[in-house]
């Protein structure tokens, strides 16, 4: 899903079971909890973006498809994390995703079935706070707003991959160039639509 192509599908019936109301941080920049810590990064081989925000028991994962995977690849999801630092994703009648990976200070790595028997690693780096890179979420008619932002670097130009999952999937825009306000917002556009909104900094599970 690159910055300047556009879609709005129907999503089957498993991303849509997938949105989830929830409320949404405030405060400038990562959450204020010292428990939660955030990651980006990729599902190897493919344009899938992740961003993850994990504490001690839970972590809550987005997986952002690109233009050729955005159909049956954006997802959020949250899994378990056992004793040994384990990720897994809670077993459901309804879940055919297949989550196994382990969680650690500085990355996190597994691999994910994403109901088509087919195992994808993945990798992701914990963010570095002097950088706006991060998990970022909202709420807009279309459903939940998910921003990943990558910087490289406080100097590096910042990158964003975004989507909006409910009913339908559209593509979420962050304004160029991508910088977070004082109030830790960074402004976005859905699909086409001119009109501007705001997510902030990824809630952390419950744990």
């Amino acid at each position: 899903m690159g910055t300047t192509s556009f879609f709005r599908i129907k999503l089957t019936s498993v991303f849509a079971a997938a949105l989830v109301v929830s409320t949404f941080a405030c405060g400038d920049g990562p959450p204020s909890s010292p428990a939660a810590r955030i990651y980006t990064g990729e599902l190897t081989g493919t344009d899938v973006r992740l961003g993850i925000i994990a504490t001690e028991h839970h972590a809550r994962l987005f997986f952002c498809g690109g233009a050729t995977t955005y159909e049956t690849m954006t997802r959020w999801v949250t899994s378990d994390i056992d004793t040994a630092h384990k990720l897994s994703l809670p077993s459901s009648p309804t879940e055919r995703w297949v989550l196994q990976g382990t969680v650690a200070d500085a990355e996190v790595s597994g691999t994910i079935d994403m109901g088509d028997a087919n195992s994808r690693p993945f990798h992701a780096t914990a963010i570095s706070e002097r950088t706006i890179s991060g998990l970022y979420e909202g709420t807009a008619s279309c459903g939940r707003l998910g921003l990943i932002v990558v910087q490289a670097t406080p100097d590096a130009k910042p990158t964003g991959q975004g989507a909006c999952v409910g009913p339908v999937l559209e593509q979420v825009n962050p304004l160029e160039p991508i910088v977070r306000n004082p109030d830790g917002a960074i402004v976005v556009t859905i699909g086409s639509a001119t009109a501007e909104r705001e997510v902030r900094a990824a809630v952390p599970p419950p744990d």
